[in-house]
C-alpha cells in the first residue's frame, strides 16, 4: 500500500467492471447493479492502494451502458467517462447510451458534456492492442491533424496482451506501446490527467 501511495502523483485507479466476463456486462444493467459493483471495486482499491489513488474519470468495461448506469457512476464520483464513440456497421460502438447521431457529434469533440446528466465524455483516440504496429503512427498523425481532437490525445491499452499466458498475447505489444509513447513525446505531448485540463 505505501508503494501505491508513493506513486499517487502519476497513477490513478478506478472502477472498470466487477469482472472481465461476460462481455458488455452493463449494457442493460440498471442503476443499482452498476452502483453495487462500483462500490465493491472502489472498496478494494481503497483497501490495497488508498484513497489517494482514486480519480473522477473512468472507462466502463465495453463502454456500453444505459443512462441509469452512467448516473450511478456519476453518483459514485465519476465526473467523466471515456469511450470510443465510433460507428461500426452503422451502430454506435463503445458509446454508452448515445444513439448514432449523438455518437457522431461526440466523436468530433475533444471533450463533450451531457448537460442534462452532468457527465463529461472523452473520446479515446487509439486502443493500442487493436492495431498492427505499422498502423499506430498513421492513426496518431491523423489525430494530430485535427485541431479539436489533437488538444488532448487519449491512448488506451488492455494490459493482458502483455502476458504470454493470455490467449491473445501479442509478442510485439511492448514495441507498440513504446512507439505510441515515442510519437506522443516527439510531437510535444506530455502526460496529463483529464482532470488537470477540465476540472482545474
Amino acid at each position: 500500500k505505501p508503494e501505491w501511495k508513493d506513486n499517487a502523483e502519476w497513477l490513478r485507479l478506478s472502477f472498470h467492471a466487477l469482472q472481465n466476463n461476460p462481455d458488455m456486462p452493463y449494457l442493460n444493467a440498471g442503476y443499482d447493479q452498476v452502483k453495487h459493483d462500483c462500490e465493491l471495486v472502489k472498496e478494494q482499491i481503497k483497501r490495497f492502494a488508498g484513497e489517494e489513488l482514486m480519480g473522477p474519470v473512468t472507462t466502463l468495461h465495453w463502454g456500453e451502458a444505459k443512462v441509469e448506469g452512467c448516473r450511478a457512476l456519476r453518483d459514485e464520483g465519476y465526473k467523466a467517462l471515456a469511450g470510443y464513440f465510433d460507428i461500426e456497421d452503422g451502430k454506435p460502438k463503445v458509446s454508452y447510451y448515445f444513439n448514432k447521431e449523438q455518437t457522431e457529434h461526440i466523436s468530433k469533440r475533444a471533450v463533450w458534456m451531457d448537460t442534462r446528466e452532468g457527465i463529461i465524455y472523452k473520446k479515446i483516440h487509439l486502443v493500442i492492442n487493436s492495431h498492427k504496429i505499422e498502423e499506430i503512427v498513421p492513426i496518431l498523425d491523423k489525430v494530430k491533424q485535427d485541431p479539436v481532437a489533437s488538444a488532448f490525445v487519449d491512448l488506451m491499452i488492455h494490459e493482458q496482451y502483455f502476458h504470454k499466458t493470455y490467449k491473445d498475447y501479442q509478442p510485439d505489444y511492448k514495441e507498440k506501446v513504446m512507439l505510441a509513447m515515442k510519437w506522443a513525446t516527439d510531437n510535444g505531448y506530455k502526460p496529463s490527467f483529464l482532470t488537470d485540463c477540465v476540472f482545474s
